[in-house]
């Protein structure tokens, strides 16, 4: 017994020792960095709260900077009377690749200060989100703030993502971002990877290696425009084929159960929102392709109005406004990556700030 014991520490404090040697060695080299602060778990809200931070993960650099209630944006108003606006979605509404400043929630925000509107925005969103993630966020996030309104935004990939999943699987998902919610190995490697210089550094190069895949895209080897849509497009097809499935008719048996899926889910967010007294709005947000090419399938926004009006839910669909501004303004990423830009976003505050105001006009003037 003692020898084992002899054997165990003779073995053990050299480990640490080397250990402790490569932390302090990736230390002074400058890890570990925020690359993975977006993964960062929360008891509160989405992200961290209170929290000023430069996410470098991915195609741009931008800053992400949190309030009191761990969501992206400024501190909401202490005036409880104000219509309190939930907007949940994915990457678009969470804003990836953008600052604070230039995402449409706080667009929307500003819109409502300026015109004096006894209203707030709350980004209740979560890039890589579809309608399960969506699900898991109004119950555990948006639901608990009492908000008025919710908005649901809807982008191509939304479909895609619902791959692999069954129904069940779907309807019941947690936020996989709490604590709570999670395994106690997948709590262990992020924060390591986020608090550990030597974990960091391995991840943040295996990472590189992972996205280097995207040569062109991520590595930024074009030669072509903002402006030159078709190409952008043919690029976008290349990397994201599975947003290409409800572009193009007829679907495949595997889309058509993927959007039955995700229509039951919807139905369950709908009634959802009315249970907790909260008025759900949807809005459809188009893909780079179906911007520029009119031609593309109309069949994923009618089958979502339907449903909307099944349940009397207002619906939006940016794609006119998103055309009519594409002509003449670059309102993409695109050739770097295919999020809105920060005119896009205006765009889209702009088309929603309209939107709410023909109907809820009551509630958003109330000197009518």
């Amino acid at each position: 017994m003692k020898n084992s014991l002899l054997r165990f520490f003779s073995f053990i404090y050299p480990t640490l020792i080397v250990l402790a040697v490569v932390e302090i060695v990736f230390r002074l080299m400058g890890f570990p960095n925020e690359k993975f602060n977006f993964l960062r778990m929360t008891d509160t809200g989405i992200y961290p709260p209170n929290e000023d931070m430069e996410l470098t993960w991915g195609t741009f650099p931008y800053r992400v900077k949190t309030n009191s209630l761990g969501l992206r944006g400024n501190e909401p108003g202490k005036d409880t009377s104000a219509l309190r606006i939930a907007a949940i979605g994915d990457s678009v509404t969470d804003g990836f690749f953008l600052d604070n400043e230039e995402i449409w929630t706080h667009k929307l925000n500003e819109l409502f200060k300026s015109q004096g509107a006894p209203a707030e925005v709350l980004n209740v969103a979560r890039g890589r989100a579809s309608i399960d993630k969506e699900l898991a966020l109004l119950r555990e996030v948006a639901l608990p703030l009492n908000p008025d309104i919710v908005l649901l935004t809807f982008t191509s990939n939304d479909i895609p993502e619902l791959l692999d999943k069954d129904l069940d699987e779907i309807l019941r998902l947690k936020a996989p971002f709490q604590p709570r919610n999670m395994k106690l190995t997948d709590q262990v490697f992020i924060w390591l990877i986020n608090y550990s210089a030597a974990c960091n550094a391995i991840y943040s190069y295996i990472w590189e290696q992972k996205t280097s895949n995207f040569s062109d895209y991520f590595n930024r080897g074009i030669d072509w425009e903002p402006d030159e849509h078709e190409k952008n497009i043919a690029l976008f097809r290349k990397h994201f084929g599975g947003d290409q499935w409800i572009l193009e008719e007829p679907f495949s048996a595997r889309t058509n159960e993927l959007v039955a899926n995700y229509l039951t889910a919807l139905h369950l967010f709908f009634t959802t929102c009315r249970e907790q007294n909260a008025q759900p709005v949807f809005i459809y947000n188009p893909s780079i392709v179906v911007v520029y090419e009119p031609e593309s399938s109309t069949r994923m926004p009618e089958l979502i109005e339907a449903m909307c009006k099944q349940h009397n839910v207002p619906f939006l669909d940016l794609t006119p406004d998103m055309r009519n501004a594409g002509r003449d303004t670059i309102i993409f990423l695109a050739p770097y990556d295919f999020h809105n830009n920060a005119a896009g976003n205006t765009v889209i505050a702009n088309s929603i700030y309209e939107f709410l105001q023909d109907e809820f006009p009551e509630e958003l003037n109330p000197e009518l």
